[in-house]
């Protein structure tokens, strides 16, 4: 739910990605929500609205490698692989 309303921000106005990955927890709460053991339509939002956020955006790339992103979606990878 709260996913939609941030990809509809940043459709709105890409400029957002900036001020939301940088002024907020959204990061952390999205890598939270992409580890969820249970697999729903939020789970798949968060992972969207990641890609949507760092797309085209080095600030936001940084900003997650600094917070363990990269770590974080190859963890899930893995598990959902095997």
């Amino acid at each position: 739910m709260y996913t939609g309303i941030f990809e509809n921000l940043v459709g709105l106005n890409p400029d957002l990605a900036t001020v939301l990955a940088s002024n907020s927890r959204l990061f952390p709460w999205l890598l939270n929500r992409i580890q969820a053991k249970i697999h729903d339509e939020n789970r798949g939002y968060a992972a969207e609205l990641l890609s949507i956020l760092l797309q085209n955006n080095s600030e936001n790339r940084l900003q997650f490698g600094q917070k363990d992103g990269v770590e974080t979606v190859l963890k899930v990878l893995s598990v959902r692989s095997s």
